[in-house]
């Protein structure tokens, strides 16, 4: 249970042996949450890509639970696929691989070959995936009352049928082949590129892949990158999308009164809340922070800090907001596990930089406006640093 591993790590603490019994105690609490069920899974899965929160030793043991958990047998999976389909493996498939390329918290992944040629994926769910999840959710949803019983549900938008054929316990989609190491790419270019990725999802198409951890990420041969499993998507409505920029504008100024309204229109607070208190928290957190240069803010840290300013006040964080800051985050604890002095915020101000100068929208068209001007007065060094900024984004022209 996961109060004898507590139990085992307080012990190891307590005897002076918490380093040396580290791998013992990683490999433990793998096996454990992969045998909890999906909704611990998941969040092993996150844990796996915080270098900040955990030690190494659980970083690696953990990020076993993106791609590598126990498989079920395959003649389950087979029958699976049969009865969905209606007919015998080898009448569907020219082939198809003995054992899963792949097993993760929902289902396992086969590869296998169509009768004219084509390479597929098949993805077949865990037997009673259905029930196993909706005990979790119970359990969690408990567990959260306790917390705080006005917790409000966050809701996701599935989209698993996306790019194949999809059927009630399995699904088939073309086969993506390829890893970073073989793409000739390294961890921190990786991610640079799904950084701009999430950013062109979240503030230009307004609908984004929320779960991106290792597992649901790949480089082809090409050194393409290529998002996995789209059964976590979240949208982000377009006012919000326009309200997200101009907060980082008004965050640049220390227009601490302008971040407040900000959060009216990104329905944050109520409009009958008066947020003219909040703007003296923000400034006591924010001024400390902005003296430093964006280049070695941590994006986490300002999450982290900024949550504990807004817990004092009646917020209501949106479930795309909730999740933008969750595929952001993970994004970048996976950077920081090759390079600990990674930063989020230098990688994504390039794009947003390249979006105030270019995008023609009305409402970006103002931000623009708030960031080199002045009391009419025009800031060159703001568009200096904007146009360097900007060319370093990767279709800036």
């Amino acid at each position: 249970t996961l109060g004898g591993f507590i139990a085992a790590v307080a012990r190891d603490y307590a005897l002076g042996q918490f380093e040396s019994n580290m791998p013992v105690r990683a490999k433990e609490l793998r096996t454990l949450l992969g045998r909890l069920g999906p909704a611990l899974v998941k969040i092993g899965q996150a844990l796996s890509a915080r270098p900040d929160l955990l030690p190494r030793t659980y970083l690696e043991a953990l990020s076993e639970l993106q791609d590598r958990l126990p498989s079920f047998p395959t003649e389950i999976a087979f029958a699976v696929i049969e009865e969905e389909l209606g007919a015998p493996v080898d009448q569907v498939f020219l082939e198809m691989s003995e054992l899963p390329v792949a097993a993760a918290s929902l289902g396992q992944v086969y590869k296998a070959r169509l009768k004219d040629g084509t390479d597929v994926a098949v993805k077949v769910q865990r037997p009673n995936i259905g029930e196993t999840i909706a005990v979790d959710m119970l359990l969690l949803r408990r567990l959260m009352g306790v917390v705080d019983k006005q917790l409000p549900a966050i809701g996701v938008r599935a989209a698993a049928g996306r790019g194949g054929a999809g059927c009630g316990g399995g699904w088939v989609g073309g086969w993506v082949g390829g890893w970073v190491g073989e793409a000739g790419l390294s961890v921190v270019d990786f991610v640079d590129v799904g950084i701009e990725c999430t950013l062109r999802q979240l503030l230009e198409h307004g609908y984004f892949h929320a779960d991106p951890h290792p597992g649901n990420l790949l480089a082809t041969r090409g050194g393409d990158l290529v998002y996995l499993d789209f059964g976590m998507m979240s949208e982000a409505p377009q006012y919000a999308r326009y309200a997200i920029m101009a907060h980082v504008v008004h965050l640049v100024n220390r227009d601490y009164e302008a971040m407040c309204k900000d959060y009216y229109t990104l329905q944050f607070m109520d409009p009958s809340v008066d947020t003219t208190p909040i703007a003296p928290a923000l400034a006591a957190f924010f001024d400390d922070v902005l003296d430093s240069s964006v280049s070695t803010l941590n994006f986490k840290a300002i999450v982290d800090g900024l949550g504990e300013v807004l817990f004092q006040y009646p917020f209501r964080v949106p479930a795309y907001y909730a999740l933008i800051l969750r595929s952001l985050t993970v994004l970048e604890g996976l950077a920081l596990q090759a390079d600990p002095n990674y930063k989020l915020l230098a990688k994504a101000y390039p794009y947003m930089a390249k979006r105030l100068l270019t995008d023609p929208a009305p409402e970006l068209r103002e931000s623009f406006e708030d960031l080199i001007l002045k009391d009419g007065q025009f800031r060159w060094n703001r568009l200096e640093n904007l146009l360097r900024e900007g060319s370093k984004s990767q279709d800036f022209d």
